[in-house]
């Protein structure tokens, strides 16, 4: 060997590249202070031991790379918000994270990494508990495959204070199966829902009060008429009464007379009470062509001194729809005003609404057609966005109010120009069966 001082000679040497699954790995180097006598033995042994290195070095990646992976999955299971738990395909608790464990919508199944989600809701369902059946057999369907996907939502009501959980479940995508379930606190979601459900009612109700404001010289005249016939009949009566011999026969007729004009003074009070009513959506079976009557005839007083002539377009039975009676006047009472506003400036052609409703199969469809000058072209979808209005001084509430109160009721509305003039304003609901009398 030569002095360390002056350096190591080598008289051979090189390098062999460590290759594992089309990538590089490194490179294997080696080097003699001698000329070797037989290179290719060496030269084999070398090859042979850089795979066996290579294949070393192709393992540990991939150890590191799966440790990552798993820390990565499980930094990114124990960063989200919601709970989550994933299950293999017979139930068993592969992985939770914190949330899930904190949730309390998920405490009543007491789960643990390891434990059986579907023995826990056996569990559960035997001692009572209302949610655990539907919950396991959600999750067992998932399982199964028989679903692609399960979603559930309770409310927990402590007495002090109430929370509402949703909880999906989907397919695990992996051979082996599995399922991923999903615990969320859905709490502020659902508040800010009934909150804007609320609002919408307030604003129906300011809305139906605005209308009816509108029509006061009209309900005035209605209230009038019978009022006025009550009195007159009163005193006929009373200068009969001053008679020696009274007409018996004429006094019940009068009598009779004055209960029917009390009856619809009282009618327009009533329906007048009804349509002002304050209260959340009562979803029944509802006479939609009889609630659709009432309506007009509030507003029959007002179409006449309008000019207006308003006809019906009805099945011959009674169509029944499922919603709330007053919501729905409401809309009959917005569409019939922006009817009758439509045609206000019209004076060289007939003034005529029509106002249909029938039923197809599930379905009722009540329509309100104008000879007005319909709609603005381009306009037939953006008249029921809020504040949208072709009239001076108009709010552009009265079409959004009637959207909102529609698709509340699980329906939908639109607008169309006739071709033949005037505009077509439908709308679809539920039907319903006739409550048994």
């Amino acid at each position: 060997m030569t002095d360390p001082g002056a350096g190591l000679d080598f008289r051979a040497g090189g390098s062999i590249p460590l290759v594992g699954e089309g990538q590089p790995l490194g490179a294997l180097g080696f080097s003699t202070f001698r000329e070797p006598l037989h290179f290719a033995p060496l030269s084999a042994n070398l090859w042979l031991l850089g795979e066996v290195v290579a294949g070393a070095l192709g393992r540990r990646r991939s150890e590191d790379a799966l440790v990552k992976s798993e820390l990565m999955k499980s930094a990114i299971l124990q960063s989200l918000v919601n709970g989550v738990a994933v299950i293999d395909r017979a139930g068993d608790v592969l992985q939770l994270n914190a949330r899930w464990v904190a949730a309390r919508g998920c405490q009543w199944m007491d789960l643990k990494v390891h434990d059986n989600l579907l023995y826990a809701c056996r569990r559960a369902e035997a001692a009572g508990h209302l949610l655990a059946g539907d919950f396991l057999r959600g999750i067992a369907s998932v399982l199964d495959r028989s679903r692609d996907r399960f979603a559930l939502e309770r409310m927990i009501d402590s007495g002090t204070e109430a929370t509402w959980w949703s909880f999906t479940a989907v397919p695990l995508n992996r051979s082996e199966g599995g399922a991923v379930v999903v615990c969320a606190d859905i709490t502020e979601l659902r508040r800010a829902e009934m909150e804007a459900q609320r609002s919408r009612q307030e604003l129906a109700h300011v809305a139906r009060v605005s209308t009816v404001g509108e029509m006061t010289a009209s309900l005035a005249h209605q209230l009038n008429q019978p009022l006025a016939a009550i009195m007159t009949n009163a005193q006929a009566a009373g200068r009969m009464l001053n008679r020696s011999t009274p007409d018996v026969e004429q006094l019940r007729a009068i009598l009779q007379d004055i209960v029917r004009d009390d009856r619809r003074a009282s009618d327009v009070i009533h329906r007048l009470k009804q349509l002002m009513r304050k209260g959340e959506l009562d979803l029944t079976a509802v006479d939609l062509t009889a609630a659709i009557r009432e309506v007009v005839d509030l507003v029959g007083t007002d179409a006449v001194s309008r000019r207006i002539a308003v006809s019906f377009d009805f099945d011959n039975d009674p169509v029944f729809a499922t919603g709330d009676r007053v919501q729905l006047q409401q809309v009959i009472l917005n569409l019939l005003h922006n009817a009758m506003e439509a045609m206000a400036d019209q004076s060289d052609q007939p003034r005529q609404i029509v106002i249909g409703c029938h039923r197809y199969h599930h379905v009722v469809v009540a329509t309100v057609r104008d000879s007005g000058p319909g709609l603005n072209s381009g306009s037939e979808d953006m008249v029921f966005e809020p504040f949208y209005t072709t009239k001076p001084g108009g709010m552009g509430m009265g079409l959004s109010i009637v959207r909102s109160i529609v698709e509340a009721h699980g329906g939908i509305i639109h607008a169309i120009n006739l071709a033949g003039g005037g505009a077509l304003v439908e709308f679809q609901l539920p039907a319903a069966e006739p409550m048994p009398v």
